[in-house]
């Protein structure tokens, strides 16, 4: 549809849809990036910390680059430009 109208997206994964580009080494994101669309990294790591926030810091930012890292393994960083 986005050919149709001549429009360019940008398609996100997120951790398992990455993992299962990897398992079943069909890596449909790449394909996304060879017709011409854009992707990045969804980063919905959700509401898991309670209590003191500047303890979990760090794991939170740990988790954003686990999973930029997933899809960076799928078309490359120059192709993943971050987490939203």
């Amino acid at each position: 549809m986005a050919s149709e109208y001549n429009t360019k997206l940008t398609l996100e994964s997120e951790e398992p849809f990455a993992r299962a580009n990897q398992t079943w080494n069909l890596n449909m994101i790449q394909e996304v990036l060879d017709s011409g669309h854009g992707v990045g990294t969804h980063c919905d790591i959700g509401g898991i910390f309670t209590g003191d926030v500047s303890a979990n810091v760090e794991a939170f930012a740990k988790m954003f680059e686990e999973n930029k890292a997933r899809v960076d393994a799928l078309v490359g960083p120059d192709n993943n430009k971050g987490c939203s």
